[in-house]
């Protein structure tokens, strides 16, 4: 069984800090399969695990919070930036959603970490678009790729069709084509 984590590193880490990180998360049994940079502030790394890696092995090894399984890290960036505001009280004030780790300030938009176990995307999309009706319009970046799971339960329910399940992906099967694999 593969498991996948997070990390999150406080700063924008160089070249040579992120070899030193993949390096010292091979020795933990962790590999990083993509980066991601949160405006001049943070750097994201997705972790894949076997079924044997040990996760406090792995929080051991580097400087950052980990996180398992991995949370969703979206930066959103509002067209009318009088929003942001509105924006951050609903996902990081009083009542925000349970599944948000975190929401902040960057880069003219907001970093958002989202732990869909407790909150779908599709929920935080709802509320985002809610918060911005008044001035509707915006982009969201996902700062670390969407697994399988987010991406499938995302377009079931914007589709409203349940049916919608890992089979039908067809990026699943479509990418190793395009590495060359059969």
């Amino acid at each position: 069984m593969e498991r996948s984590a997070s990390a999150r590193f406080e700063s924008v880490l160089a070249p040579s800090e992120r070899a030193a990180a993949v390096t010292a998360l091979d020795s933990a049994g962790a590999k990083v399969t993509s980066w991601g940079v949160a405006g001049a502030s943070r750097t994201y790394a997705r972790l894949r695990l076997t079924a044997t890696t040990d996760v406090e092995r792995v929080r051991a090894a580097i400087d950052a919070r980990i996180d398992e399984p991995a949370l969703t890290v979206l930066q959103v960036a509002p067209r009318e930036s009088e929003r942001l505001p509105a924006l951050l009280e609903a996902l990081a004030g009083a009542g925000r959603p349970a599944g948000i780790v975190e929401a902040g300030i960057c880069d003219g938009g907001l970093c958002v970490e989202l732990d869909e176990r407790a909150t779908p995307l599709r929920f935080l999309v709802d509320i985002i678009d809610v918060e911005l009706a008044p001035a509707p319009g915006r982009r969201i970046v996902a700062l670390l790729p969407l697994d399988d799971a987010s991406l499938t339960a995302f377009a079931s329910a914007t589709l409203a069709a349940p049916e919608i399940d890992g089979s039908r992906l067809v990026e699943r099967y479509v990418e190793p084509l395009l590495r060359g694999g059969a």
